[in-house]
């Protein structure tokens, strides 16, 4: 019985390396059937034979197996693609197995169980490489992740202002249009032009203009909510997109925009210079038009309006018959 028993420790043993080798989970099932096949390359008759004689002892040999080396096979659950907190579990129970096994071993008196030991050992050192591999992927996606948060956000903002930009305005004006035709809420657009603008960087050269195009961000951004949002549409305009806000509170906060401009002392960036800034305002809402250039270009006729109007003042669709363009 105690030479049955070492062969039986021998094929276990050829059998676990050849499912470390080829990368498998060592499940029973696989086990089992690798168990038949090395016993047959190795010829071990007797095994064979005593299998063949009653075919419930193989399920009871390799419980056996299982049993003698606490579980061996249900903490070897192991795959290449588990995730790194998987892994490092794995290696944790194979500490206690190898434990496990070199008491077995010890009570064996050798019994062929050394080289599966190895193996066990073998595989214990794949996975922690796999650790390593897993914890420095990780490292690299998170840092490629971060780099594409940052061109993402250098695509959406103006590098002046810090606002976001007319390709960010295109992108939330057809958004905003959706869900708002979707849930029936009717939101507003405020277009902004600072008059005579070209005279400061004229006069006062183009430094002092920038100086006063990021003051005028900063103070358009402190006028509005948290769900509003302010945008550098091009040049010394500027567009402000209002969620859920129909014309009459739209004018509001265009109003509250004008007056903070008025009583604003607009500084250069050395602060040498007190510069007077007002501005034009057009106001429309999204209610009875079917497009976002629609919207837009009912706020652009608003601003003009406001413009020939003598600047300096707020202009809203209501001021005009908007054309409802479908293009």
């Amino acid at each position: 019985m105690e030479n049955l028993t070492k062969d039986i420790a021998e094929i276990a043993r050829v059998a676990l390396k050849k499912i470390v080798s080829e990368k498998r989970l060592p499940t029973p099932h696989i086990y089992e059937m690798e168990f038949i096949e090395a016993a047959e390359t190795l010829k071990k008759d007797r095994v064979l034979k005593y299998l063949t004689e009653d075919e419930k002892n193989l399920e009871q040999q390799i419980q056996a197996v299982l049993d003698d080396t606490g579980g061996l096979l249900s903490s070897l659950q192991i795959s290449l693609g588990m995730f790194e907190e998987d892994s490092r579990g794995h290696i944790a129970v194979m500490d206690e197995s190898i434990e496990s096994i070199r008491s077995v071993s010890d009570a064996m008196q050798g019994a062929g169980l050394e080289g599966l030991l190895s193996e066990i050992t073998k595989l214990k050192d794949t996975n922690h490489q796999l650790v390593e591999s897993l914890s420095q992927t990780r490292e690299e996606l998170s840092s490629k992740e971060k780099t594409l948060r940052d061109l993402e956000n250098l695509a959406q903002t103006d590098p002046l202002t810090q606002l976001l930009n007319r390709r960010s305005w295109n992108k939330q004006l057809e958004e905003e249009f959706e869900r708002s035709s979707r849930y029936h809420h009717v939101f507003s657009v405020i277009m902004l032009d600072i008059d005579y603008f070209k005279r400061f960087n004229d006069f006062y050269g183009h430094p002092v203009g920038d100086a006063i195009l990021r003051k005028l961000g900063a103070l358009l951004k402190e006028s509005v909510r948290k769900i509003d949002a302010v945008f550098r549409y091009g040049g010394e305009e500027f567009t402000v997109l209002l969620p859920e806000t129909p014309l009459s509170v739209a004018r509001t906060v265009a109003e509250r925009i004008h007056k903070k401009i008025n009583t604003t002392v607009f500084v250069d960036a050395k602060k040498r210079l007190e510069l007077k800034v007002t501005a034009s305002l057009g106001v429309a809402d999204s209610e009875g038009l079917n497009t976002p250039s629609a919207i837009l270009e009912a706020a652009d006729q608003a601003l003009y309006l406001s413009k020939q109007s003598g600047r300096n003042c707020i202009r809203t669709a209501l001021d005009f018959a908007p054309v409802n363009s479908t293009s």
